[in-house]
């Protein structure tokens, strides 16, 4: 929805940078640049989906520069695996500050993109300002009904990958098994709210999820497997290039946000993250609604944006000594 140009391209991914909101030329800001970084099982375009529906857009809005890592059809990139991923990401981060002229950036991830990003902040503590991690697990043994499907007792990972991974629309199917009636309920929303900007919303939620994109294998491997089954992050075990993966090292301000009916990443999977890290700011932000409504729904626009963005011009603006916070 938010005007943008594409600024670096490395394989099926790509950088995209957000254009000023009056659209005028942009002047270079003492805070740090905000990389939004979305699933790779969705397109990027849930952070920016429609009027009154976008997290790029609230952001723009409030004055920050903006970038968002679209990850592509990675199913073209079949060898393509975590530790691949993370330097690609590592690398745009590092044209956001060639482009802009800061030495950190601002990370927000979304879903298994909070996850990539809280392990980019934990491998690069020094070149992160500040991390926001929406609707994220972290720790996968409190997965809910997803982790027990995907129970290695149940499922084997490697068969997957190695029969070449998985179709798109098996990861949407199996939501929609984990909770038909949110499935049912926003079909049903899309077609009869009586607030039409509520209804235009939910429509493009609807066709969103209808356009999944396919994990290539070795990243499969990694999530379903290390992630999931392993729980390796929060365990301290996952290691990315040899590299151990301590949550402990990060230090910069973090933003939990947490919805309040997510069945996808239940709350306390998310919530995870905040004892883990060293931050001295660590934040929990609750919102009403689900692992998509909550971020992206007709509500998220008076629930989450304004208390995001606050958040982020304080994290940004200046160091605070709080050690624990709770935005309500």
């Amino acid at each position: 929805m938010t005007p943008h140009d594409v600024v670096q391209r490395e394989g099926a991914s790509r950088l995209l940078r957000f254009r000023t909101a009056a659209g005028g030329p942009r002047v270079r800001s003492s805070r740090a640049p905000i990389v939004l970084v979305p699933s790779l099982l969705q397109r990027w375009s849930v952070l920016d989906l429609a009027p009154g529906a976008s997290v790029a857009a609230s952001l723009v809005q409030r004055g920050f520069d903006v970038f968002c890592v679209d990850g592509g059809v990675l199913d073209t990139e079949r060898h393509l695996d975590l530790d691949s991923f993370l330097a690609r990401l590592r690398r745009f981060r590092r044209e956001v500050g060639r482009i802009t002229g800061h030495d950190r950036v601002a990370l927000l991830g979304y879903s298994q993109g909070g996850t990539l990003a809280t392990i980019d902040a934990a491998l690069h503590p020094h070149e992160v300002a500040a991390l926001v991690a929406i609707a994220t697990p972290i720790d996968f043994a409190r997965g809910g009904l997803f982790a027990a499907l995907t129970d290695r007792r149940l499922l084997s990972v490697d068969a997957l990958a190695d029969a070449g991974g998985v179709p798109p629309g098996l990861f949407r199917g199996l939501i929609a098994a984990l909770h038909p009636g949110a499935t049912v309920a926003g079909a049903w929303s899309a077609l009869a709210d009586p607030d039409p900007r509520a209804r235009a919303i939910w429509q493009a939620l609807e066709a969103w999820a209808d356009d999944p994109v396919a994990l290539p294998p070795e990243l499969l491997r990694a999530w379903l497997g290390r992630c999931y089954q392993d729980n390796a992050l929060v365990r301290g075990v996952l290691q990315v290039r040899r590299r151990p993966v301590a949550l402990g090292a990060i230090t910069a301000p973090v933003l939990a946000v947490v919805p309040q009916r997510d069945t996808i990443c239940p709350p306390e999977a998310a919530r995870a993250l905040l004892d883990a890290v060293s931050s001295g700011t660590r934040t929990l932000l609750e919102v009403p609604g689900g692992h998509v409504s909550g971020v992206a729904g007709p509500g998220a626009e008076a629930a989450l944006y304004p208390r995001l963005g606050a958040w982020l011009e304080a994290a940004l603006s200046a160091p605070t000594s709080a050690a624990s916070q709770s935005l309500r």
